[in-house]
C-alpha cells in the first residue's frame, strides 16, 4: 500500500505544503484542494521527486487503468480524496527552552607565570657500534607547537634547537650515512 501522504513545494522556494488523504490522521486541520491547484500537484507528484515517493503506487495505479496521461486523473482523485496543510517553515526557529546564563561559573584563577622558551637537544648514539658517528645525517623534529624543523646532525651527531616552547617533541632520522662519519 502507498503511504498517505508528502510534502511538497509547487513553486522551487515556495510554501511547503503537506498532501494527505482526506480521512487520514490530522486532515481535519487540512482543506479541500481546488482544481486550479490539483493540476500543479499532480504534476509535482509525477515529477519523481524523493517526496512524491508514496504516491508512485498511486500513479502505477493510474496508468494501468488504462489513462496515457495520469495528470488529469491524479488532479481528479487529488480534489476528491486528498486535503492539504500548509507547513511552517520553521528553519533557524529555536522553539525549545530558552537558555539562562549559568550562575555556578568558576570564578577565574589566578594567572599563571608566562613561561620563557627553552631548548631541546637530542645525541644519536648506536647501541650496538658505541663508535660510529652520526655526523651528518638529515633528521625531521616536530616541536611541541607542530612545527617542522629539518636539517643534518652535527660532527659530534647531535642538534640543540633554541626557542622551544615546553611540551614533547618527536625525532625522526630520514637519511643516515651507510658508512660511520662519512655524510649522506
Amino acid at each position: 500500500m502507498f503511504d498517505e501522504a508528502a510534502e511538497i513545494q509547487l513553486v522551487p522556494g515556495g510554501a511547503t505544503i503537506r498532501v494527505l488523504r482526506s480521512w487520514a490522521p490530522g486532515a481535519s486541520e487540512g482543506r479541500r484542494i481546488a482544481a486550479s491547484e490539483a493540476a500543479a500537484i499532480a504534476e509535482v507528484l509525477l515529477s519523481g521527486s524523493a517526496a512524491s515517493f508514496g504516491f508512485r503506487e498511486l500513479v502505477q495505479r493510474l496508468l494501468l487503468v488504462g489513462n496515457r496521461d495520469p495528470r488529469p486523473a491524479l488532479a481528479r482523485l487529488l480534489m476528491d480524496e486528498f486535503v492539504t496543510i500548509a507547513v511552517a517553515d520553521t528553519r533557524g526557529l529555536w522553539l525549545g527552552p530558552g537558555v539562562r546564563p549559568r550562575e555556578d561559573r568558576p570564578t577565574p584563577g589566578p594567572e599563571l607565570p608566562r613561561r620563557e622558551p627553552g631548548w631541546v637537544a637530542v645525541s644519536v648514539v648506536d647501541a650496538d657500534e658505541p663508535g660510529r658517528s652520526f655526523a651528518g645525517a638529515q633528521f625531521r623534529l616536530r616541536l611541541p607547537d607542530n612545527s617542522l624543523r629539518s636539517d643534518a646532525l652535527d660532527d659530534a651527531g647531535g642538534v640543540r634547537v633554541e626557542d622551544v616552547t615546553s611540551g614533547r617533541c618527536w625525532f625522526e632520522l630520514t637519511d643516515v650515512p651507510r658508512t660511520p662519519g662519512a655524510p649522506g
